[in-house]
Order: structure tokens, then sequence, then C-alpha cells
């Protein structure tokens, strides 16, 4: 009986001394959770987690686990600048082990990155929080990941602004998505008395919708885009009625157009987001793709027997050709200098930039390919 006795009052004793560092240990993350966090407090809540973690096959143990791993990471996006602090843990050798650490949920930096599960959910890519945030005097920038379903950089990305000729990207997916491509153009004066410059067409003569596309793409002819409008009305086709339904069809509810060359800016916007969406869209049209990673090209008319060359005035195709998949400009004097590209990272990972209002539209997204390989891990 007293063997029995004392068995029982070591068992209460274990329950008790169990429930008291529970409860304590939940009372410590009331503290926390309800407080600011320093750089110094940081690291001890860090070494706390660490306490419970060789007891994470416990519940309690696991709902105290996350609950300090929410805290940590609350202070942290709340002030990057109190990640230095963790930089004394042990560093991880490569990207899988980052992999690996987030998930076990265990929270460990290599350089500044602060890998686990509730920040960055999908793993990759992670954010390199040594590398700051940078500055751009475009009115309206977005770098997302190619389901545009990652924001990587934003500023004003929900502003409405004129796109000019980045709308030529929506004209030219209702074109691929609506038409036989194959069929020809008559070319009007009324097209070649368009304002801007490009595709240098002829009127009387008649080409390829195919070949249109390359003129509309590359050197962003508004003369083509007269043309392809004039074309689809006389199939009974009204072309911006069907890019405004294809905008609604996409969810892009902050986009309209008003013409199909982008060069009349009233009733003619979107916004950073909307396009990053469409153009993720639009990776799916190879014909888009193909034409807009092309350097140049010849195109003809198929009445006349004369052909010329067009020159893509994508100046970043010279610049980081082993990479960029293309892009698109646009300008006019109320929109200012736009551009969209798509950028490799790798083969398998892709990501899609937007500028809007940029004095530098080249130089400005260059700046945000450049930077967005240093601040991530892809």
């Amino acid at each position: 009986m007293k063997k029995i006795g004392f068995t029982l009052s070591l068992a209460t004793f274990f329950i008790l001394g169990f429930i008291f560092k529970y409860y304590s240990d939940f009372k410590f993350l009331e503290k926390w959770e309800n407080g600011r966090t320093n750089k110094a407090q940081i690291g001890y809540l860090t070494e706390r987690k660490q306490s419970v973690a060789s007891d994470i096959s416990n519940s309690q143990a696991q709902t105290i686990n996350n609950r300090l791993s929410d805290i940590i990471n609350q202070a942290i996006l709340s002030s990057p600048q109190n990640i230095p602090a963790l930089a004394e843990q042990k560093p991880l050798v490569n990207i899988n082990e980052v992999i690996h650490a987030q998930e076990k949920n265990d929270l460990t930096l290599n350089n500044n990155i602060y890998a686990s599960s509730y920040q960055n959910p999908n793993f990759l890519p992670i954010r390199d929080w040594s590398q700051p945030f940078i500055e751009i005097s475009a009115k309206s920038a977005i770098i997302t990941d190619q389901n545009a379903s990652k924001i990587l950089y934003q500023k004003n990305i929900s502003e409405k602004l004129p796109i000019a000729s980045l709308t030529k990207i929506m004209t030219t997916i209702v074109i691929t998505e609506n038409t036989n491509l194959e069929e020809t153009v008559k070319i009007s004066k009324e097209a070649i008395a368009e304002e801007g410059n490009g595709g240098n067409l002829i009127t009387g003569g008649e080409m390829t919708i195919s070949d249109l596309l390359k003129a509309l793409l590359m050197e962003s002819s508004n003369d083509a885009a007269f043309a392809i409008k004039e074309y689809m009305e006389s199939i009974n086709k009204d072309l911006i009625k069907l890019m405004n339904e294809k905008a609604q069809i996409l969810g892009l509810n902050d986009t309209h157009f008003s013409s199909a060359s982008g060069l009349l800016d009233k009733n003619n916007f979107s916004t950073t987001y909307d396009m990053a969406r469409l153009i993720s869209y639009s990776l799916s049209n190879k014909q888009i793709w193909d034409i807009l990673n092309l350097k140049t090209a010849e195109i003809s008319y198929t009445n006349k027997h004369s052909s010329y060359r067009l020159a893509n005035n994508n100046q970043l195709l010279e610049k980081m050709p082993a990479n960029l998949m293309g892009g698109k400009t646009g300008f006019t004097e109320k929109a200012g200098g736009c551009f969209l590209s798509v950028f490799k990272i790798n083969e398998n990972q892709k990501i899609i930039t937007v500028v809007l209002g940029s004095d530098d539209r080249f130089g400005e997204t260059e700046k945000l390919i450049n930077w967005v390989q240093k601040a991530y891990r892809f």
C-alpha cells in the first residue's frame, strides 16, 4: 500500500508540474502577444521557442511553439530592422536546408533570411531582409511571380492610371482568340492617318493579321491597331467591347479600354496589379510572347510583293537578352513612360514587372529586375 501511495504521489507531482509549466508558458505568451518587441527581446523569445522544440510532439508544446512563431514573425514583419538580432543562430548552408527548416517550423537565419512557414507559406521565394527596399520615380510599379499571386514589390498598385500602348496586350489577346490569323486586312487611309509612327503601313496594302500583330507589338503601331479594329467591324465584331468583356471575365475590375491602341487616354486605364494579372493570363498565349521576344522581324504585303523589316522598340532585349522573355512599351504625354516585362529567373520561375508613369521606363524596369534577384532567394 505504501508503494502504491508513493507512486500516486509521484504521479500527482509530475502532473501538477506539467500543468504549472504550460500554464506559466501560456501566461508568458499573453504578456508578449500584447506588448512591443525589440531586438534583444526577439532573441530571448527565440531561445524560449527552442526550449519547447524538443517536446514538439506534445500538443500543448506545439501550440506554444506556434504562438511563439507568430509573435516573432509579427515583430519582424512590423520592424524588419529587428532581424539582425537573430543572426547569431546557426546558419543554413543551402536553400534545401532553408526549406527543411520551414517544414519543421524551425526559425533559422542565413544571411538575414527569415525562414518560417508563417511568413512564407509556400516557402519560395524567401525575402532576404539584408537587401533594403528600393525607390523608383514611376507613379506605380509592381513585381509579381508568373501567376501574379505573390507580390514581391509594390508601389501604388491599385491606382488607376492611363496605360498607353500597354493596351495592345489586350488587343492582341482578343484578336488571337477571335480571328483566323491568316486572314488578310486591307489598310485604309484612315488607319494611315492615325497618330504615331510604327509599322510603316501603306494605304491599300493587304497584310495578314499575324503580320499586323508583329507591327502592333514590336513597333507599337497605332496604324496596325486601327486597321485591326476596322477588320473586326467588317466581320461584325466590336473590338473594344470584346476587350472590356475579357477584362471582366479575368476579374480586372480596375481596368477599362476605350481604344485598341491606347492612344486615347480618356477612359482607357488600368492598375499595375491588374496589368500583372493580364500578363500572367497572356503567358499561355504563345503568339504574343514569341513576337515580344523578337528583336527584328520581316512582314510583307500579300498584294504588293514587298516586305520590310521591323525593329523591336524594347531596349532591354539588347541589354539582358538571355533571360528577358519580352516586354511591351507605352507612352503618351498623360501616361508618361510605361513598360511591362516578363523575366526568367530560372527554368521554372518567371517574374512579371509593370511600371506606369515613369521618366525612365527601361532603366527602372532593369533596376527592379536586378533588385528582386538580390532581395529574394528563388
